[in-house]
């Protein structure tokens, strides 16, 4: 849940089943209803407060953790992948990432049968504006929808390429600003096939 570090956070966004990588939809709420009406075509994200006329990066080079945790439910024995993006492709749709960067994926999670389970990760992010790249590790993951007997633990390690940067990042503003996102695809169409996002953060470590 959110707490006094936490920059940014979206609750309890839901999928059907998706055969296509697909971001979970912004919701629109009335007062405190937790329906969201209508079904929005707009990815949510999870953004620093930076200011494009900010003179300095308040958050250069200091950690921030990004963590999400989905409930995914398998219609059959079949495969999942969830994906963490850096939101810098100016676009906001749910499936176009046309030069959004890939932070993280968990590679494709065989359910090995009709079955819940959560899939969650946490990361800590570095914002570098000299090289204007973004760094980071997966401080763990949990892939709880992997069939019986799997390894369903991540332990830490460095992002396959520590350093990501896209073509044009420059500013905390943008980098920061634009946000994250993740994604997720079953490999095959069932229709009893779902996930929800029970809880994506951006927070100050």
């Amino acid at each position: 849940m959110a707490n006094s570090n936490t920059l940014s956070a979206q609750y309890n966004l839901q999928l059907g089943n998706v055969t296509t990588a697909s971001a979970f939809p912004a919701q629109r709420y009335l007062g405190g209803s937790t329906t969201g009406y209508p079904s929005s075509t707009v990815r949510a994200l999870v953004a620093a407060p930076v200011s494009p006329a900010a003179s300095a990066d308040l958050f250069d080079g200091r950690p921030l953790r990004i963590r999400y945790t989905m409930l995914v439910t398998a219609g059959a024995s079949l495969n999942f992948t969830a994906s963490l993006y850096w939101n810098y492709g100016d676009q906001t749709n749910l499936t176009t990432f046309t030069n959004d960067t890939q932070l993280y994926s968990s590679g494709t999670l065989a359910t090995g049968g009709a079955k819940s389970g959560v899939v969650s990760a946490s990361h800590l992010l570095f914002w570098d504006s000299t090289t204007a790249t973004m760094n980071g590790y997966i401080e763990g993951a949990y892939h709880g929808i992997l069939a019986e007997g799997s390894l369903a633990i991540v332990s830490p390690t460095v992002w396959g390429t520590s350093s990501k940067k896209t073509s044009g990042v420059s500013t905390e503003a943008l980098a920061l600003g634009n946000g994250f996102y993740v994604t997720a695809l079953f490999g095959t169409s069932n229709a009893s096939n779902a996930v929800v996002l029970k809880e994506m953060t951006l927070e100050q470590v």
